[in-house]
């Protein structure tokens, strides 16, 4: 499933709801690891509506973490100058 194929704006329910959808859908089609940002820019081109305050996307991360599956593999980076390269987890498919 490619990001063309995938209209997020189609999703139903909250924006954690879709959110939380789409993390699924980038786990499925991305290998390897990957940080939040990546799933943000990949949803956000999508259709997905950003929400009101980015760090809203921790709390599904936090979810996924707790329901076991993604885990944190180390920390890296950031790659957005926003972050000034603070150390960001980096996510691993359980």
């Amino acid at each position: 499933m490619t990001k063309d194929k995938i209209d997020a704006k189609a999703l139903g329910g909250d924006w954690f709801d879709q959110a939380s959808t789409m993390l699924l859908l980038f786990i499925k089609t991305h290998q390897g690891r990957f940080k939040a940002e990546h799933v943000r820019v990949w949803a956000e081109g999508c259709g997905m509506s950003a929400p009101h305050d980015r760090r809203a996307w921790g709390n599904v991360f936090k979810s996924a973490e707790n329901a076991k599956i993604i885990f944190s593999s180390g920390y890296e980076k950031q790659d957005s100058p926003s972050c000034h390269g603070s150390p960001k987890n980096v996510w691993k498919k359980a």
